[in-house]
């Protein structure tokens, strides 16, 4: 209820400027297109003070120890470019080669490696809480805790990351899934896994 009714009342912030803004309570980036950093960075550093000035005259305030760039592109491109410099209220912003945003972990190549590697991690420990609990579970019990603790991990945005790993990647993805299902299933840590048992757990 709170970031609804924050989103109400900061819902004309995107008059105040003229880049793409994507308003979100207090999760809110600003994108800049271009082929100039130098040209990005003043556009980005004038639509920040832009925000700033909006925020100030709405009785809000802009959290600069929170606040970070980053520039996206290929790694060629992203080689021979200088770190992103990025400036509000005399405040120099943190260029970062990763940032979250909604949960997800993106790097500036976009590849979906960084948001890949942080669910490969969070599988691995989960997975085996599940499994060293599961003599006192039943299967429902851990098909259940499976789906609310592990599962989503996979399921969130993966349509917006999974498409570009590397083939290394996702190998390591379908271990740590067949490690759950087996987990789930109780079966021993070497069985065979065929579609039924996908199929079992959906």
């Amino acid at each position: 209820m709170k970031k609804l009714l924050l989103l109400l009342y900061v819902s004309d912030m995107e008059d105040a400027v003229n880049c793409k803004l994507l308003l979100y309570a207090d999760d809110s980036p600003l994108l800049v297109s271009g082929k100039d950093v130098n040209r990005i960075e003043t556009i980005l550093s004038n639509e920040l003070q832009n925000v700033s000035n909006w925020l100030v005259d709405n009785k809000l305030s802009l959290h600069l120890g929170k606040t970070e760039s980053i520039l996206f592109g290929s790694k060629i491109k992203l080689y021979k470019s200088p770190e992103l410099n990025v400036q509000c209220n005399g405040t120099n912003i943190r260029p970062n080669s990763t940032v979250k945003y909604l949960g997800a972990e993106i790097g500036h190549y976009v590849s979906g490696e960084n948001m890949a590697s942080t669910i490969i991690e969070k599988l691995s420990y989960n997975t085996k809480f599940l499994t060293r609990k599961s003599k006192y579970l039943d299967n429902e019990t851990m098909k259940l805790i499976a789906s609310a603790l592990v599962q989503y991990h996979l399921d969130y945005a993966c349509a917006s990351w999974y498409s570009n790993l590397t083939k290394k990647t996702k190998d390591k993805l379908l271990v740590c899934q067949n490690k759950l299902i087996r987990s789930v299933l109780k079966l021993p840590a070497r069985t065979h896994l065929d579609c039924s048992h996908f199929s079992q757990l959906n």
